[in-house]
């Protein structure tokens, strides 16, 4: 499959000449054609400003927009064929929903048959088409956001953009909406970027993901690849709860180092930052997710195991988690699908880490949570 966008080496600067600040530093991808590519990031990472960049809302400072083979990067908005749903839905509250879809496409003076068809066929596109003549006051949060979103299409746009567009949403809307936003996406087969700073939105919708931090693009892949084998421990840790451990390299061998825990464990583990060199002696941090340590239960021989202490459990409803001593300063977290008979607090407990799930970091990379 081509790639339909293709951004290269995308900066953007703000500020006087004497003091600058890069808000968007090299940044390189390409969205394939049909794809919804997400950018994540935390709140201030360039996300937006990457996505602003591609609508022509912002020049950059340097680097190359490029649409279907098209340079976009000097070329005006209006001239780029995208359909772009921000924050706020930005409806017209005294216009009907058809008035608030018909909007631009009166502005550029089509005329009324292909309107009353194009407007149509949008609405039915979000489900909508039986309320065209409500106002945007007689919907709720989520028929307000899939209006926008049918006003972004009614165009018939090459390229849709959406700015954090399920923010102002409750909890359970917004899981609601972000499945309606993917198949409306796929139904209309449009290529989407799409701007989120919620983690588990970003991996539930996307074909693929950029997780970005501080202006720069820190790794790309699929939601399994990135979740699975993150590049940093940044974002490991942005990325859904994460346990990190601290030992020290012992050596190497091939991809693989092998590292002693403060337990004495001696472990071979994959590196999870391909970059790195690891030299013995030198301290390392491993990570793993809760759901894939075990506790108790026999001994397969296809897992590592620690002593640990249950310090306590949280109920979640779906999952329980437990909080672990296992020695080297950080608790281990263990998700378990429902309460397991003799893992109380207070008491030992047997820890059991499978090699295959384990990545090893350099010690001196910090979770982006963490001071520096």
């Amino acid at each position: 499959m081509t790639a339909s966008l293709v951004v290269e080496k995308l900066c953007k600067e703000f500020g006087t000449s004497a003091e600058r600040v890069a808000a968007v530093c090299d940044v390189s991808l390409e969205v394939q054609a049909g794809e919804l590519f997400t950018l994540l990031g935390p709140s201030g990472c360039g996300k937006t400003t990457t996505l602003r960049l591609i609508a022509g809302l912002e020049s950059p400072t340097a680097g190359r927009i490029i649409f279907d083979g098209q340079d976009f990067t000097a070329l005006p908005p209006f001239r780029r064929n995208l359909g772009m749903v921000f924050q706020s839905y930005a409806l017209y509250p005294h216009m009907s929903i058809f008035e608030n879809v018909a909007y631009g496409l009166r502005a550029r003076r089509t005329a009324e048959a292909d309107i009353r068809r194009r407007v149509g066929e949008a609405l039915e596109l979000v489900g909508l088409g039986p309320l065209a003549a409500r106002r945007p006051g007689q919907l709720s949060g989520g028929q307000q956001q899939r209006i926008a979103l049918a006003r972004a299409l009614v165009y018939g746009p090459r390229l849709l953009l959406l700015d954090e567009p399920l923010s102002n949403l409750d909890a359970k809307l917004r899981v609601y909406m972000r499945e309606e936003i993917r198949k409306i996406q796929q139904r209309a087969g449009i290529t989407t970027v799409y701007v989120t700073h919620d983690q588990e939105e970003a991996l539930s919708i996307s074909d693929r993901l950029a997780v970005i931090y501080r202006g720069r693009v820190v790794q790309i892949g699929t939601p399994a690849e990135v979740y699975e084998s993150p590049a940093t421990m940044g974002v490991a840790d942005f990325l859904g709860r994460a346990n990190f451990l601290e030992a020290q390299v012992v050596g190497t061998h091939g991809d693989r180092v092998r590292v002693r825990l403060p337990a004495g464990v001696d472990l071979e583990v994959d590196r999870g930052d391909s970059t790195w060199q690891p030299v013995p002696n030198e301290a390392a941090t491993l990570f793993i997710r809760p759901e894939r340590v075990r506790l108790g239960g026999s001994d397969d021989g296809s897992a590592v195991e620690l002593p640990g202490i249950v310090q306590r459990h949280i109920f979640l409803g779906g999952i329980v988690r437990y909080v672990l001593d296992v020695g080297g300063g950080r608790p281990v977290l263990a998700d378990a699908q429902r309460l397991l008979p003799g893992i109380e607090a207070g008491k030992p407990a047997r820890v059991k880490l499978d090699l295959a799930d384990i990545r090893a970091y350099p010690g001196t990379q910090r979770p982006w949570g963490e001071a520096a």
